[in-house]
């Protein structure tokens, strides 16, 4: 998998990134503190060493587990998305099956994928299948009936399951033929996805999926983390619960 493409939230990387500084400074001072207290023993000192040391090993503490919670969060959609861009459309049961988790977290993992400008998928109600939405739109002409030979020259929605039926001697569309013709749909759909891609890789810009959004910034992240750190955590867990 492009490890690049399945970093849904990053936030978790610079999470992960400041609690390992602030482990290190920890070790750093409390060595230093431990050293000092063998070679001096003094009790204000100590206690001022101490209080030092502990403030580094809270932040890092902090730091690193919502970091890690947010990674572990991430991958549960990474590994959802990996399995719906091979699939471009899957029951809901055998997403679930095939995953391992249940129907609220793939329900959550597509809306953060679709928010993060990844995907258009939706829930069909009606089949119980994740499909991309785009198919909504897409239309596929079927010109003629393979039993009677009757010319239907009618468009359906390539988000239709099911084989439409001849309106004149009631026969649906072949299965196989029906689902070929909505293959091509899909295979239309991923040429665009990768030529857009081309196109945001040249600095062209390539239109967004519905609701996607960036919320979180670095530069108001290390801003914070400067002036008051926990200000930073609540703001890292803020943007990542909206």
């Amino acid at each position: 998998m492009d490890g690049e493409r399945y970093n849904l939230y990053r936030i978790d990387d610079v999470l992960i990134k400041v609690g390992y500084v602030f482990l290190l400074l920890f070790i750093l001072t409390g060595g230093t503190a431990l050293s000092a207290m063998l070679k001096q023993p003094s009790p204000d000192r100590s206690d001022t060493l101490f209080v030092a040391t502990a403030s580094l090993f809270i932040p890092a503490a902090l730091f690193l587990m919502i970091g890690y919670h947010f990674r572990a969060k991430e991958q549960v959609a990474a590994a959802i998305l990996h399995k719906m861009e091979l699939a471009q459309e899957a029951p809901v049961a055998d997403l679930m099956a095939s995953t391992g988790y249940g129907r609220r977290t793939v329900e959550w993992a597509l809306l953060l994928i679709n928010r993060r400008g990844l995907g258009y998928y939706v829930l069909d109600r009606g089949s119980d299948r994740i499909i991309d939405g785009r198919l909504h739109k897409k239309m596929v002409l079927v010109d003629r009936c393979d039993r009677c030979g009757s010319g239907i020259s009618r468009s359906f929605p390539a988000s239709q399951e099911e084989p439409p039926k001849c309106p004149y001697c009631g026969t649906a569309v072949a299965a196989d033929r029906w689902k070929e013709m909505r293959r091509t749909v899909l295979e239309g759909i991923k040429d665009q996805d990768i030529r857009d891609s081309v196109q945001a890789g040249a600095g062209q810009g390539a239109p967004a999926a519905p609701g996607a959004r960036k919320d979180f910034s670095l530069p108001v992240f290390i801003l914070l983390l400067f002036i008051f750190w926990p200000a930073a955590v609540a703001y890292a867990v803020a943007k990542y619960n909206k």
